[in-house]
């Protein structure tokens, strides 16, 4: 018998096909909060070891975007709310750009035309997503967009000559990791009464660490561009860091 909900209503444009208040009367989809925390978790590991090493500040930002993702998705999940919904929604369109920001700026110039085109991206987008808070499918819409274009500039990125093993293989686990993912997020969202014991969005959330390894190329790609060895320490994902060593 499910509990009453802590939260109150529904204010959230979506509900996802877990079951809302099962385990406790203070948060709404359990499994989907318990497994987004993860997703902050690994960031802030990845952000002490980019400040550790010294890498760029846009490195330590990408870090940080993923951890405000995983605490917006847990909050989102918990309670069901609209704010907590643009809790999760807004940092993950911010943090797409900043992604793509580190990837395509230069290491040669500050890239103040680049930031200025992103930063009123973001402006437009959350006016937006303010004044028409029901269009989740906007949402969906410009998500995928950055992530689309973040998968073609990295697998344009592997595929050159210059491209390291390392490389390869960060960029092709992070893209099979979060191939698979949304694979299994559109699995749940078409057949939910057939799957809904298998708690798919949750393992969504759990192949979501992805990211983690894609500002890990992104980072070594930073590196290369800036003349500076880097390499991957041999430990397991998702422990794996990228130790910037001397100039070429």
């Amino acid at each position: 018998m499910p509990f009453e909900g802590y939260w109150g209503p529904v204010t959230s444009n979506v509900d996802w096909c877990e079951h809302n208040y099962v385990y406790t009367p203070y948060v709404a989809e359990f499994w989907n909060t318990l497994s987004s925390f993860p997703i902050s978790f690994i960031a802030l590991y990845g952000l002490i070891w980019s400040i550790y090493y010294k890498h760029e500040l846009r490195v330590s930002l990408c870090f940080f975007f993923v951890i405000i993702v995983g605490l917006g998705s847990a909050a989102f999940h918990a309670t069901l709310k609209s704010a907590a919904q643009a809790l999760d929604e807004l940092p993950m369109i911010y943090g797409g750009c900043v992604f793509l920001f580190t990837l395509l700026s230069k290491p040669q110039d500050s890239s103040v035309a680049l930031a200025t085109l992103f930063t009123c991206y973001c402006a437009a987008f959350t006016v937006l997503y303010i004044l028409f808070p029901s269009l989740f499918a906007v949402f969906i819409v410009s998500y995928v967009a950055a992530v689309g274009y973040l998968i073609w500039e990295s697998v344009r990125l592997i595929m050159l000559p210059s491209a390291t093993r390392e490389q390869r293989l960060l960029a092709g686990f992070a893209l099979a990791m979060y191939s698979f993912g949304f694979l299994i997020w559109n699995i749940e969202n078409v057949f939910c009464p057939h799957v809904e014991w298998m708690q798919l969005h949750a393992w969504f959330h759990l192949l979501s660490n992805a990211p983690y390894l894609w500002v890990v190329f992104i980072a070594s790609e930073r590196a290369r561009r800036r003349s500076i060895r880097s390499h991957v320490v041999a430990l397991p994902f998702p422990h794996c860091v990228l130790d910037l060593e001397h100039q070429l």
